[in-house]
């Protein structure tokens, strides 16, 4: 039945869909009432949130879960979602700019006696 020799009948296919719907779901309540708590924490009028990786990129409905959890567990609360491409290799030279910009001005500071 295909190219790995894999046997399945429609009662499989609809496991694996509804495998795949509850997984995708809780995936989404656990990222949004993470988020949900923070926007209420920051109480700002707006945020954007930043978000990385080929799941939320590709899947066809995480990101309408996402935000309708995330609309439940802040309620009142402005949010968008924007996808950041490699957030996190720019997060990592960011963290390494701060930290060379700190410990160059530490250094500056114990070698300057005023």
């Amino acid at each position: 039945m295909s190219e790995m020799d894999l046997i399945y009948d429609k009662d499989d296919l609809r496991a694996l869909q509804y495998i795949c719907a509850v997984v995708s779901l809780r995936a989404a309540q656990l990222v949004a009432i993470c988020v949900g708590y923070l926007l209420t924490r920051m109480n700002k009028p707006t945020a954007t949130i930043a978000v990385d990786g080929s799941l939320y990129k590709n899947h066809p409905r995480l990101k309408g879960l996402m935000d309708h959890y995330t609309a439940v567990y802040a309620p009142g609360c402005k949010f968008q979602y924007m996808l950041a491409l490699d957030g996190s290799g720019k997060g990592a030279g960011m963290v390494a700019a701060i930290a060379k910009r700190l410990t160059e001005k530490r250094t500056k500071s114990e070698s300057d006696p005023n």
